[in-house]
């Protein structure tokens, strides 16, 4: 209890300290540095949907771009692309590009070339699917153009964009955007921070898609890579959003103690970065939510109620029905039962002024919803929220399936299947080619030897003559060595064969993933070699075909009973002996043609 009064303490403390700075610093566009000397914004425009000016000068970003490179004035065309882009008509971003085109005439700088080409394809709509196409068309030629020329940082940025095109578009393409997860963090790995400040915000967004979908060893991973390192420009607070998830993560599986510890790294850090007070907010209120879950409600109502004010002037929704949500949970284990539905209420209005539906929220607000009408016994509308949260639940499970991530690692293998058969095909064609040269070539020459020196073509009738007999003794010896490899099962391979296909049959010996030749060995005490020579001739496959075969057998065998039916793909590949997916998948298609879901709809 001691304990517990002076954690309070302390939190009030430093609510106490920087509650009057949450009023002060605002994430407007005096913070970027040049801007501070510019006295009139002629670009500027009024975002109506927010009430709010917001102010921008194209030719100065432009000029900056074309005499010091992006990373210097990355605030500028970050806030461009982000805060300001979403609400430009046609016609101010028409008016923009001719302002870029005449720069480019005028500076004739490589770097802002390209920055302009990017800003292009970023001003192309979604609204359609031909025209969704063409921007992601545009984004490609960009990253391989940026590739060419080794412009690694063009390139990430181009190739993180046909991520979120992938994403956000209607239908989403979940397996592609976890395709390209995996090649965006292969680039990622080969550049540093400074080549690349945007890094952090890339990890973050990759970490938050694997934390949907529900693969946390993996989300966990990002999540660390982007909380963990400092920001590098005003617009940089990928680290702040990533210890709030990693923070929300911890209290989702009960480790309270761990979960606070992040939301003091928000908190207690220092960084002029955009969102900070926001989310200095936001952890206080996650900080409550942990306090209720101790039991401590009046406490946890106290600060949730200081700090919604601060995210809905912000109208920040998504967090402020989160934060009402815990509100009218406090209320209602003190069975408060007006304040619980006046928060509820609240609730609903805020995600209503969503831009989208959002079934983690409902998944949230349904349950509660069922709660507060069984506690104030409507038992008609209780069970109707019940309902409801089901449906709610069975819509998130079905848009964050988890079986994406799988198809996106397929996808990513096929990708690189399709680029090995395209090397191959180019290495063919070259070989081809060099050898028609080469044909062509010593046709010539033998042509020419013909003309003008007889008694040359005489030493090559010779040479070819004496060659012939070698190449003849060659093959037979090739020919001789492959008849002596083929060698048919004696009585003992027969007999070794017997045992082991007894065992395999019966006690399903390839049901263990960890099964290897010396462990089959040791189990039947038949020398290794021996065993493998009876499984080589007697089958004409090696140890590992041998077995994988069975395990495909035993996979089909489970696809075909209907008792299975519902049979998840890790479970099926467990329960037939695979160590892995992947394996399982690659093994499944050689011994098939066909990969396991599209066996399964047969």
């Amino acid at each position: 209890m001691i304990s517990l009064i002076i954690n309070l303490f302390v939190l009030l403390t430093i609510e106490a300290d920087w509650k009057d700075n949450l009023l002060l610093k605002r994430d407007d566009f005096q913070e970027y540095h040049y801007q501070q000397e510019v006295s009139d914004y002629p670009d500027s425009l009024f975002v109506k949907k927010l009430e709010e000016s917001r102010c921008f000068n194209m030719d100065t970003m432009l000029l900056q771009y074309a005499r010091q490179g992006y990373l210097y004035c990355i605030d500028e065309w970050t806030c461009y692309y982000t805060d300001l882009l979403p609400y430009l008509s046609e016609e101010k971003k028409q008016l923009i590009e001719k302002k870029a085109k005449d720069a480019v005439s005028l500076y004739k700088d490589i770097g802002l070339t390209n920055e302009v080409a990017f800003m292009k394809a970023m001003h192309l709509s979604l609204n359609e699917n031909q025209e969704t196409h063409h921007k992601i068309s545009a984004f490609k030629k960009i990253a391989n153009d940026a590739d060419k020329r080794g412009d690694i940082c063009m390139k990430i940025r181009a190739m993180a964009e046909i991520l979120k095109i992938y994403n956000t578009a209607v239908p989403s393409d979940y397996p592609t955007c976890f395709m390209l997860a995996v090649l965006l963090t292969t680039e990622l790995n080969k550049t540093t921070k400074e080549q690349f400040p945007e890094i952090n915000s890339i990890y973050y967004y990759i970490g938050e898609a694997y934390y949907l979908f529900q693969d946390y060893d993996r989300a966990i991973f990002f999540l660390e890579k982007a909380s963990n390192s400092p920001p590098s420009f005003f617009h940089d607070y990928a680290s702040l959003k990533s210890c709030n998830l990693l923070g929300l993560y911890y209290s989702s599986i009960g480790d309270l103690e761990k979960s606070d510890s992040y939301f003091h790294m928000i908190i207690e850090n220092n960084d002029s970065v955009k969102f900070h007070p926001l989310y200095n907010a936001i952890a206080m209120c996650n900080i409550a939510e942990n306090l209720r879950k101790k039991g401590d409600y009046r406490h946890a109502t106290d600060m949730l109620t200081m700090y919604l004010p601060e995210v809905t002037k912000r109208k920040k929704y998504f967090f402020a029905s989160r934060i009402t949500m815990q509100l009218a949970e406090c209320y209602l284990a003190e069975n408060n039962l007006d304040k619980t539905k006046e928060m509820l209420d609240l609730t609903r209005t805020y995600l209503s002024r969503l831009p989208k539906i959002s079934y983690t929220r409902l998944c949230m607000f349904y349950p509660l919803m069922n709660k507060y009408y069984a506690a104030t016994g409507n038992p008609e509308l209780a069970k109707a929220y019940m309902d409801s949260s089901l449906i709610a639940e069975n819509n998130r499970n079905k848009k964050y399936n988890t079986i994406d991530i799988l198809r996106g690692e397929q996808k990513l293998f096929e990708f690189h299947e399709n680029e090995k058969n395209k090397q191959i095909r180019s290495q063919k064609i070259q070989l081809t080619t060099i050898t028609i040269v080469i044909v062509l070539s010593f046709c010539c020459l033998f042509i020419i030897s013909r003309l003008y020196h007889k008694k040359q073509v005489s030493f090559q009738s010779l040479l070819s003559d004496i060659e012939k007999p070698k190449r003849e003794v060659s093959r037979k010896e090739s020919h001789s060595l492959f008849e002596k490899h083929k060698e048919c099962p004696n009585e003992k391979d027969t007999e070794i064969f017997d045992i082991l296909q007894n065992c395999m049959i019966n006690e399903k010996l390839f049901k263990d993933a960890g099964l290897t030749l010396e462990s089959l060995s040791n189990r039947l005490d038949i020398p290794r070699n021996c065993l493998s020579q009876a499984i080589n001739r007697c089958t004409d496959k090696n140890f590992n075909q041998y077995v994988n075969d069975y395990r495909v057998k035993e996979a089909i065998k489970l696809m075909s009973d209907p008792k299975y039916k519902n049979i998840l793909v890790d479970d099926l590949a467990e329960q037939s002996g695979f160590n892995s997916r992947s394996s399982f998948y690659r093994t499944f298609k050689n011994v098939t043609g066909s990969k396991p879901l599209e066996w399964k709809r047969k």
